[in-house]
């Protein structure tokens, strides 16, 4: 995320975003964005071991799905496409080839209510090649090949509703933890002393933490997509996001409802935080200044926003 609107976010100003509609069918634009063949993995009917790769050369390239044209390489161009969405059970998806339907599904990222429903959304072209959406950014499809390819349009700027789900979905789960021990005595009472002790209580303690949940949605964005510099960049300002939204909602809400000399410590608290965050974030880039420093500054930038995000929501 650029640094402006990262900053511009934070502080409580909304930047107007394209709606994420519920399903791609609904969604015009599928029509007129530009489209990116971004990369591919070993279809799961080869037992993960692809060799025969039709598009390798494409990956990167720009792919358009016109009214009257389907804008692409061989064999994905298509002079008169014919356009029809609709839903298909995972049995179903790239022409029926999966040996273990649900699973494998689920492994390439489907949603797991719509796996259970039976329902993922396809747009088939007439043209011997339909596209699976994962979501309304992000199409799976496969030729007659060893591989499973992905399509990706850029998102609108905030988070995305899969990302800020797991999110949520972990700070639930921290929150029905810490409600199930009851009444306790306070950690540093009880802990044992001493290093050992400081390192079992705070293993003990992690479930009911909400700082735990920091990396929730990231760490499995780096598994999914294998790992490497752009993919990190990309999955931790993917979480960044997320905590950016409810950082922005958690000080709008505490502003509004505050007294006038406890908002006015909160725009501080705030001000000097993004000093802090610049500062320490930038950091990497004056120090190491190779392929590693955006990483590192984008991990960064992604972890103190949770931290503040989860200060201003009050959790403990």
């Amino acid at each position: 995320m650029p640094r402006l609107m990262a900053a511009l976010l934070t502080v409580g100003i909304l930047i107007p975003a394209r709606a994420v509609p519920l399903d791609p069918s609904e969604d015009k634009s599928v029509f007129s964005d530009q489209w990116m063949l971004r990369e591919r993995v070993a279809a799961p009917w080869t037992n993960g071991t692809g060799q025969q790769d039709s598009l390798n050369k494409s990956l990167g390239h720009p792919i358009r799905f016109l009214r009257e044209r389907i804008d692409a390489e061989t064999p994905l161009a298509c002079a008169k496409p014919k356009y029809e969405f609709r839903q298909r059970a995972p049995r179903a998806l790239f022409h029926g080839r999966l040996t273990d339907p649900d699973k494998q599904a689920a492994a390439l990222g489907f949603d797991e209510a719509n796996i259970r429903e039976q329902k993922i959304w396809t747009l088939t072209t007439g043209c011997g090649v339909e596209f699976h959406f994962v979501d309304p950014y992000t199409a799976l499809f496969a030729i007659d090949d060893d591989y499973v390819y992905k399509l990706e349009r850029g998102w609108p700027p905030g988070p995305r509703p899969k990302d800020a789900a797991e999110v949520e979905a972990c700070l639930k789960l921290v929150a029905d933890n810490d409600a199930a021990r009851g009444l306790h005595e306070e950690e540093i009472l009880t802990e044992k002393t001493g290093p050992a002790g400081r390192l079992a209580s705070a293993a003990a303690t992690a479930p009911v933490e909400s700082v735990s949940c920091i990396g929730v949605m990231a760490n499995a964005c780096i598994q999914q997509a294998g790992d490497s510099n752009g993919t990190r960049i990309e999955c931790y300002e993917r979480e960044r996001a997320v905590w950016d939204a409810r950082l922005n909602q958690a000080y709008k809400r505490l502003r509004a409802e505050s007294e006038p000399d406890v908002r006015e410590s909160y725009q501080k608290v705030q001000r000097a935080w993004m000093a802090y965050r610049d500062a320490r974030c930038n950091h990497p880039l004056i120090e190491f200044k190779g392929s590693m420093a955006g990483p590192m500054q984008a991990w960064c930038l992604f972890h103190l926003t949770a931290d503040q995000a989860l200060w201003f929501e009050g959790r403990p």
